[in-house]
């Protein structure tokens, strides 16, 4: 997978600044840390955006040691996120964390394993990526405000999918619909590739998707022979561009959906 070369650059950045955070936070008497392995765990499937950007941040950081992408997917991100919170409290555990399992799990669940607070201590912002607008070409909508009159038109005839209650993906769309008067039926699934398929072939008809992982197949190739984008991003208004600027956030007609979503490593807290 090819990735921008700003995203590279910024990775390189966030390794730096991560192996200041580890060795300043954790290892004042360890003069040698690290001396093994790191293990990160992505609290989601493989093929979505904190899988992405782990694995990016895996190949790029310059901490001396390697560092292991394991992928603990479940509950929203939950099941990953407790199995940090339970490992030793010397550094070489670590969890891209994500706005579901460091934010809305706490108020979306009666009650979660972990103390997202108490036991955890960021480390590094690694990046943040707007959430994409992507629907099924077979919909007869061009932008929002034209899949806002079809919505209305058309109660509950809509289903949109997401990798799991609780993710940005998943709030993006209850917020859309608050905010437009609309209704459409929520399709949670176990990760992003298992909700991409039947995106592309109309079980589900749209998605609030991380840009990252969004792109690659909304994006018709450049390479010759050409194929059909398998889904598209649907256009904020008529005239307007399909992706922001790099230095803007996504804009819509709303104005008020989330714009964004960002993945930061958590260490085991000291206390914790």
């Amino acid at each position: 997978m090819t990735f921008p070369h700003s995203l590279s650059r910024r990775l390189l950045c966030c390794a730096a600044v991560a192996g200041l955070g580890f060795s300043s936070g954790l290892a004042m008497a360890q003069n040698t840390y690290p001396n093994k392995p790191l293990r990160l765990v992505v609290t989601f499937p493989t093929g979505g955006a904190p899988d992405i950007l782990a694995r990016l941040f895996s190949e790029k950081a310059q901490l001396g040691q390697p560092v292991v992408v394991d992928n603990k997917p479940g509950a929203g991100g939950n099941i990953g996120a407790d199995i940090v919170a339970r490992s030793p409290n010397d550094g070489y555990t670590l969890v891209m964390g994500t706005v579901g399992t460091h934010a809305i799990n706490g108020s979306l669940y009666e009650k979660i394993p972990y103390d997202m607070v108490k036991q955890f201590a960021p480390v590094s912002l690694i990046a943040s990526a707007p959430n994409l607008l992507v629907v099924n070409n077979d919909l007869p909508v061009k932008t929002v405000p034209e899949l806002i009159t079809y919505m209305k038109a058309n109660p509950n005839k809509l289903s949109f999918g997401s990798p799991g209650i609780g993710t940005s993906v998943h709030v993006s769309g209850e917020l859309f619909k608050s905010l437009t008067g609309t209704q459409m039926t929520h399709a949670p699934y176990k990760g992003r590739q298992y909700a991409i398929p039947d995106l592309m072939g109309g079980s589900i008809q749209l998605m609030f998707d991380n840009m990252p992982s969004a792109l690659p197949m909304a994006t018709p190739p450049p390479k010759s022979p050409p194929w059909p984008n398998r889904y598209r991003v649907l256009k904020p208004r008529p005239g307007s561009p399909c992706l922001p600027p790099p230095t803007r956030r996504v804009r819509s007609s709303t104005d008020s959906t989330p714009k964004s979503s960002g993945c930061i490593v958590f260490r085991k807290c000291r206390s914790g």
